[in-house]
């Protein structure tokens, strides 16, 4: 696998998956914890409630934006396979996907898909996954980090010329 941290765009007849794949250097059931305990789900990404259970209901707040995701657990396999509905306001619904593949004893692969049957602000998108995914680092050493607007809209504007 190539070591880059930029999401890949995989564009399809009626919308696009975008996929990221970081090696993080931390055992996968620290990861796991950190993709579906709200608790930890808060030092990165946005406050949320998940009920961990096939059907279970996701919600997630943005900070940032206000932003409020609500979706439903589609495919769960425990420690390895998270996948949910993304529903948010007038958007169509997209679906989530996150996978772990352990690396050495002490790290992991994590696999973010997001796939759209719709067509939608890309660049947008592609920014905040990549700096939500730049904190969860932090956040599993427990330093987490602030959102950074500055920092968004130069990742926006990298994948804006891609």
């Amino acid at each position: 696998m190539k070591k880059s941290n930029y999401g890949i765009v995989h564009k399809r007849f009626a919308g696009s998956t975008l996929l990221f794949h970081r090696l993080l250097n931390h055992p996968a059931p620290k990861i796991w914890e950190a993709i579906t305990d709200p608790e930890l789900i808060c030092t990165w990404l946005a406050q949320a409630s998940v009920k961990l259970e096939r059907g279970g209901a996701v919600e997630l707040r943005y900070k940032n934006t206000g932003y409020v995701v609500k979706g439903k657990i589609t495919r769960l396999e425990s420690g390895r396979l998270l996948e949910y509905s993304w529903n948010s306001g007038d958007s169509p619904e997209s679906a989530v996907t996150w996978e772990l593949k352990d690396g050495d004893e002490n790290s992991c692969v994590l696999s973010l898909t997001h796939t759209f049957q719709h067509d939608c602000e890309l660049p947008n998108i592609l920014a905040g996954w990549h700096l939500h995914l730049d904190m969860l680092p932090h956040a599993l050493k427990r330093k987490p980090q602030q959102w950074s607007w500055p920092r968004w809209e130069e990742l926006r504007e990298k994948y804006s010329k891609a």
